[in-house]
């Protein structure tokens, strides 16, 4: 599909409805007619426009929006990115990548004014930093799985979401201490450790993300959290 079609709003399915063909671990192998390079697609995010809807691509170049205005909300979604995107101090709206695999996401400071999707079986081979992002809508991780052998493969510290979700949640941990199915509950309240349950508040998170199985930094927890123990 044209860009200036995809800038116009139209979705662009390049899907080919074959689910072998369409998966996006295979997304290297694409060919031509699959392909959007980086470059255009960066110029087409940060003027303002209608929503960028974008099923089955391979995006080739980095997706380098550092401390850019993304006035349009973005799905990509079932798609394949050679590179890790940069959003690190971006502003955005919206910002979904069901179904995307990528060789890691650093969105640092990152802040955006709805929801962050990395779900659905977003696929990550490095590490995704949301250090001191700000989620103005529902950060979740549904069904996702993060992979980063020999380091970690999150970095949520100090991460800030109206509501987040981990359901499903896959880790992939290069150090087998901790079974992947423990999580930590994290509320307005504090934090609170727990097994296999979900992971959605209705409220806004405050407190610092201590997850170690996550490669995370321990945090103590406040007085005020364990009066509510």
């Amino acid at each position: 599909m044209p860009l200036d079609r995809i800038n116009a709003g139209e979705p662009a399915d390049l899907r080919t409805g074959d689910p072998a063909l369409d998966d996006p671990a295979n997304g290297a192998t694409w060919d031509t007619a699959r392909t959007i390079e980086a470059r255009p697609l960066i110029e087409i995010l940060t003027t303002p426009g209608p929503p960028i809807k974008i099923a089955g691509a391979r995006i080739t170049g980095r997706l380098d929006l550092e401390s850019r205005t993304l006035p349009r909300s973005l799905l990509l979604r079932a798609c394949h990115l050679q590179h890790a995107p940069n959003l690190d101090e971006a502003s955005a709206s919206t910002i979904r990548l069901p179904g995307c695999h990528l060789p890691g996401l650093s969105a640092r400071q990152l802040r955006t004014t709805g929801d962050v999707e990395l779900n659905d079986g977003f696929t990550a081979n490095g590490e995704v930093d949301l250090l001191g992002a700000h989620i103005g809508g529902k950060m979740t991780f549904s069904g996702a799985t993060l992979r980063n052998p020999g380091g970690r493969s999150l970095n949520a510290d100090r991460l800030t979401a109206v509501v987040a979700g981990l359901t499903g949640l896959i880790k992939r941990c290069p150090l087998p201490a901790r079974p992947i199915s423990h999580f930590w509950h994290f509320s307005s309240q504090g934090i609170s450790p727990t097994t296999g349950q979900s992971f959605d508040y209705p409220t806004r998170v405050t407190a610092r993300i201590a997850m170690t199985d996550f490669g995370l930094s321990s945090d103590r927890q406040t007085k005020e959290s364990r009066r509510h123990q």
